[in-house]
């Protein structure tokens, strides 16, 4: 019988619960993917029961699976399930171990190893801008505009001191080259930490957070009552930077010591987004995916937390929270449901309570307003959202595009599309993080082809990835010959 016309019940764990759930026409594939207590090839049937016979359109997910499957599919155990996020760097400590090794990484930085690509991009013929690969994050130097770091899924860490005219990174010999968050210590740029793992699409494992304390020449791990964890934010306190909270995949953290020791501070949840109050550090706000979108609200700096429901969608499937100075008791939660647009809603009393600014059009789908109004997206996977700090009504948010709002929200305008169009300007697909500069003010935006930036309210925008080396390569041939 074939397997493809079954209607398939694929039972699965996720973090919080158990359910049973139609995967004919639930893809609950994209939460197996995030779960990693799922099964691999119990994810694979529920795939390729949910596009059996269904038509495919830009934004789906699919090539993102197929990219996920291609990782995983001679990693995973012979049961399918999934090996530890540390197996591979617990396999080399005990094989140096074994071999009276130290851990100084001359087994492959000593060899004759020099990185070829590709860096140049080459015309692709599909009209879409060509991209060096997808970033995750950004951070920025607090006083120094040229100097700014990237994070990359699969890439690793990136430094640029002159404005993004060339990047060089110094993480190639890490056991994990996700990185999904960067913080920079205001009072000493010197300390940096990065939260390993990749947030959206586990196209790397979570090995916690690393720390470098010369200006990222260096890192070592600082994860000590953290563990594996994928890091997807990390805050510092403004006047404090011994005192960061962490949104892991694991639950939120706290280190009052420079990232020493870490102590969980909630529920062993997914937690993926985390913002402090503008000018109030004892209020955080963080949001959470583990058996759909939560949003979270803690009043003292982060030991006790209270799930806030008021005026949100109880369906949804991931949030992202966006805060501008401009007005501290502002608060936006971007929302996604099924992949599409499930509205913009804002807080006027510091996040206890919210309104619908607007749940249409379909701003997250692939094509530009007023045409989106249809179907689709990727809101599981590039969910972003930025607010002007100097005006807490002017809004960014990115899915594959990039729309913007003067009127909190209410109406949009695309400012960058995918191939472009007669208003918006052509910036590469798939949006992940979208950042203000606290030197210039320009908003930086990481997407699936690298790093853009607008200087003028989105009305064009510049791409600054060449020699960006983090190009994700799927697969490779060799010359049997030559």
């Amino acid at each position: 019988m074939n397997r493809f016309l079954i209607l398939s019940f694929v039972a699965f764990s996720f973090a919080a619960s158990a359910q049973s759930v139609d995967t004919a026409s639930t893809p609950v594939w994209i939460d197996m993917m995030q779960d990693p207590s799922a099964n691999f090839y119990e994810a694979q049937r529920a795939f390729e029961t949910y596009w059996n016979g269904r038509e495919r359109q830009k934004g789906d997910g699919y090539k993102i699976f197929k990219r996920w499957e291609y990782f995983w599919e001679s990693r995973v155990n012979e049961d399918g399930s999934f090996p530890p996020p540390e197996s591979t760097i617990k396999a080399f400590e005990e094989w140096q171990i074994a071999h009276n090794q130290q851990m100084n990484g001359a087994e492959s930085e000593s060899g004759d190893w020099q990185e070829i690509g590709p860096r140049f991009k080459p015309s692709n013929g599909t009209g879409q801008p060509n991209g060096n690969g997808r970033l995750n994050c950004i951070e920025f130097h607090p006083t120094d505009a040229n100097t700014m770091y990237v994070g990359s899924p699969s890439g690793g860490f990136w430094k640029t001191t002159n404005g993004g005219t060339s990047w060089k990174t110094s993480t190639d010999g890490l056991p994990t080259l996700g990185v999904s968050s960067i913080l920079v210590d205001t009072a000493n740029p010197n300390v940096i930490y990065i939260g390993t793992g990749d947030r959206d699409a586990g196209d790397a494992p979570g090995l916690g957070v690393y720390k470098s304390t010369n200006g990222g020449q260096t890192f070592a791990q600082w994860n000590s009552g953290m563990g594996y964890k994928t890091v997807g934010q990390m805050v510092m306190h403004p006047t404090n930077s011994n005192y960061i909270l962490a949104a892991t995949s694991g639950g939120i953290y706290r280190t009052e010591n420079g990232g020493t020791t870490w102590t969980l501070e909630t529920a062993n949840l997914n937690y993926k987004d985390l913002q402090f109050k503008p000018g109030n550090p004892n209020v955080v706000y963080a949001t959470e995916t583990s058996s759909g979108a939560g949003f979270w609200k803690s009043d003292d700096g982060g030991d006790t937390w209270n799930e806030i429901t008021n005026g949100l969608p109880t369906s949804a499937q991931r949030f992202s929270i966006g805060v501008s100075a401009a007005d501290s008791n502002v608060v936006y939660v971007l929302c996604s449901v099924s992949s599409a647009y499930g509205g913009l809603y804002r807080s006027d009393d510091g996040g206890d309570s919210f309104s619908t600014q607007s749940t249409s059009p379909n701003i997250l789908t692939w094509s530009e307003y007023p045409a989106s109004s249809g179907g689709g997206g990727q809101g599981w996977y590039d969910l972003a959202i930025a607010v002007d700090p100097s005006d807490e009504d002017v809004v960014y948010v990115g899915g594959v595009n990039v729309f913007k709002s003067d009127d909190a929200g209410v109406n949009w305008d695309c400012v960058a599309h995918w191939v472009g169009s007669s208003t918006a300007a052509s910036v590469h697909a798939d949006h992940h993080w979208l950042q203000f500069s606290p030197v210039t003010n320009n908003l930086f935006d990481c997407n699936d082809g690298g790093l853009y930036y607008t200087a003028n309210g989105g009305n064009s925008f510049t791409e600054i990835s060449d020699s960006l080396g983090t190009t994700q390569i799927y697969k490779i041939g060799v010359s049997q010959n030559t």
